[in-house]
């Protein structure tokens, strides 16, 4: 094997005794033979094959399109992954040692490890952008938080995952998120990591979006692609509704329950006694304010009033020794200047130098008040508390008419719609997240540093939002819905609301836009492992990728039956089959994307062994033609539409069941207590060459 690039040398010669152990098949195996290094020769094979997949050396390849974009991107991937391989050697070996690396990299090199995404491996990690939104449980508490807050929530310590890296994650055994089929997931750790690569924004034809990085694999209905590689108007996402109870209990707070003490202009505050709700009379709480009175109650409730605040605040609003609202002199500020009469709220009213007005609440210890519901201080930073899932209805319906009123704009030229633009992609994930719980189909539209019209150029990428009430909708007694709805008949909306690219409800989606976001602003990006392997952001379901290990099924058989007589383990290759079989139906049909078996083939090679030994074998059949039988009965029954809910197979079809799954199929060398541990011998290295000849006969017959 001749290498033209520079690499360290002991990785060097480690290569080149693999080549002389394992033979040339190993390297076209491992997409690092002559052929594929060599551009001209890479250029002709993808010209001359009709699919990517049968061209590229990356073992998740799922690109459908032969254009030249993909050409570029799936060329230079042979040379990216032998970079990434010299670059694990290199720092195994400055930590651990010569043997640990070189261990590493044989059992690389013989597939007894997978390595997804090796070209990329260590220099690219793919994630969620912080601002995306998941509903998680934790310690039973249940919040709408974004990936950044969560990583911030979660109190476990942290810990390095890799230092060259920096990235860093916690581990936890109290946290869940919301899954597919409305169900829980446990998740295991949530990492954070540096940004390297530019964010797509995903968008589904009912509205529904999430911002990954390029290289995150998405879940569509034939299978994990790229987010780079996304086809818009081809490609579909599922999504799904959230079913369960959207909104908590909480009418009410007290003052003395959050704070630790009252002091007023810097000193205990000794004036009446303020009452909790267990009815104990309390003289302390945190209170700083500017007034010889005590502008606010200890009992807060949280009702649609407050609630409309809130969301004034969060539209129009500023955070510093108390709160601010600016606005002209309008119905909006009246509305707010008639909420602090009602709640005998201490206020002042000042004209600032643009000719607005702005409205100050007195009280410091009610600022803080707002800061439980508000997070952030800057219009990109702004975002409800994760907490706020446990408020009552009408709170959180007062939310967003405050939002609708302080930040949307009303359109007639597409009927009855609404707008709201915020350079806060977790406040409108929020929000979206929010309003759907009132029956509204919500619409983004793509993220972009210019206003309507482009009358403007910002510093911060403009997310926006739209929705039309419709008669079936509440107006959240919202001023600008209301009287929007009266200027614009119901009749007009109807007809000009109609657009066939877009869709209602949930669901299979078609993907509309597939767009690239440079965005500078984020310094890291952020991921979860969970027990499933894919959990619901923004309403989509999304996933990392996972593989199962067979050790259990061949120790225990069919062990994941509960209340029924499960087989015992096999103890032939045609028992072991059928077990793979059931076992990946099981599985197909209750999560989502690639289901790997990175050590079919050595299990299946051990019982083969055993019957070809003992003569436990048809009669009429050669131990090879024994072997590509069994192989022929698990190829094609994994390939069968009922493993997917009887839309789609589990490996959809045999371009990415031939590259996807094949490179994962190898490792995983751990047997049950008594089993011998495998050696590439010339004996496996013959089922293999059988494995690949069904699949390439398969691939043949269509």
């Amino acid at each position: 094997m001749q290498i033209e690039i520079k690499l360290a040398k002991d990785f060097e010669r480690c290569l080149e005794d693999l080549w002389k152990k394992y033979g040339e098949d190993f390297e076209y195996i491992n997409g690092l033979h002559a052929n594929q290094l060599n551009f001209s020769s890479f250029i002709d094979n993808f010209i001359d094959n009709e699919t990517v997949a049968d061209t590229s050396v990356d073992a998740s390849s799922n690109v459908h399109s032969k254009d030249i974009v993909t050409l570029r991107s799936e060329m230079s991937k042979p040379h990216e992954k032998l970079l990434a391989y010299n670059k694990i050697f290199y720092e195994l070996k400055k930590k651990y040692g010569f043997k640990t690396a070189k261990e590493w990299l044989e059992n690389q090199w013989n597939q007894a490890l997978y390595l997804h995404d090796a070209n990329s491996a260590t220099f690219v990690p793919y994630s969620y952008k912080g601002t995306e939104t998941i509903v998680v449980k934790y310690r039973n508490e249940m919040y709408l938080i974004t990936f950044e807050d969560l990583y911030d929530l979660v109190d476990e310590k942290v810990e390095l995952l890799n230092k060259e890296d920096q990235a860093y994650c916690k581990y936890t055994n109290e946290l869940y998120v919301w899954d597919e089929n409305d169900t829980w997931t446990k998740i295991y750790r949530v990492i954070k990591k540096p940004k390297t690569k530019d964010f797509h924004w995903i968008k589904g034809a009912n509205g529904l979006s999430e911002i990954v990085t390029s290289n995150h694999p998405v879940i569509t209905i034939k299978g994990d692609k790229e987010a780079s590689d996304i086809i818009p108007n081809e490609d579909k996402i599922k999504t799904q509704e959230f079913n369960q109870k959207y909104f908590g209990n909480i009418t009410e707070i007290y003052c003395t329950d959050i704070f630790d003490e009252i002091t007023f202009k810097g000193r205990i505050y000794d004036g009446e006694y303020l009452e909790n709700k267990e009815g104990q009379v309390c003289s302390y709480a945190k209170y700083k304010g500017r007034r010889g009175s005590n502008p606010i109650q200890n009992k807060i409730v949280l009702d649609y009033d407050f609630g409309w605040m809130v969301g004034m605040v969060l539209a129009e609003g500023v955070f510093n020794h108390s709160v601010y609202i600016c606005q002209n002199d309008n119905e909006y500020l009246q509305r707010a200047i008639d909420i602090c009469e009602k709640k005998n709220w201490g206020y002042a009213i000042y004209s600032t130098e643009n000719g607005n007005l702005r409205l100050q609440l007195q009280s410091e210890l009610l600022g803080d008040v707002f800061k439980l519901f508000i997070l952030g201080n800057t219009a990109w930073t702004k975002r409800l508390a994760p907490s706020i899932i446990n408020y009552n209805k009408d709170f959180i319906k007062g939310i967003v008419a405050g939002v609708v009123d302080g930040d949307g704009t009303c359109t007639s030229a597409q009927g009855r719609r609404i707008h709201i633009r915020l350079t806060s992609r977790a406040l409108i994930n929020q929000l979206s997240f929010l309003m759907r719980a009132f029956g509204y189909t919500i619409r983004e539209q793509t993220p972009s540093l210019y206003s309507r019209e482009e009358s403007f150029k910002a510093k911060h990428l403009i997310y926006h939002m739209a929705f039309t009430p419709t008669k079936e909708n509440e107006d959240f007694n919202s001023i600008k819905i209301s009287t929007h709805r009266k200027s614009v008949p119901y009749e007009r909306d109807v007809k000009q609301s109609i657009n066939k690219r877009y869709n209602f409800g949930y669901g299979e989606q078609i993907v509309l836009n597939n767009e690239i976001l440079t965005d500078d602003s984020d310094e890291y990006v952020y991921d979860i492992s969970v027990e499933t392997g894919h959990f619901m952001c923004n309403n989509i379901v999304s996933h990392n990728c996972f593989a199962y290990d067979l050790k259990k099924i061949a120790e225990d058989g069919l062990f994941y039956l509960e209340d029924h007589n499960t087989p015992e383990p096999a103890k032939h290759l045609e028992t072991f089959v059928d077990f793979v079989k059931e076992f990946i139906n099981f599985c197909s049909n209750r999560t989502s994307g690639a289901t790997g078996l990175p050590n079919l083939i050595p299990y299946m090679w051990y019982f083969w062994k055993l019957d070809v030994d003992s003569g436990h074998y048809p009669r009429n059949q050669t131990p090879e033609q024994f072997a590509k039988s069994e192989i022929q009965r698990i190829i094609y029954g994994m390939n069968q539409p009922y493993t997917r809910d009887g839309i789609q197979s589990a490996f959809v079809n045999t371009s990415v069941f031939d590259h996807e799954y094949f490179e994962a199929l190898f490792g995983g060398m751990e047997f049950p207590n008594g089993w011998f541990a495998i050696d590439y011998e010339e004996d496996i290295l013959q089922f293999e060459k059988w494995f690949l000849e069904e699949m390439g006969a398969i691939k043949d017959r269509g």
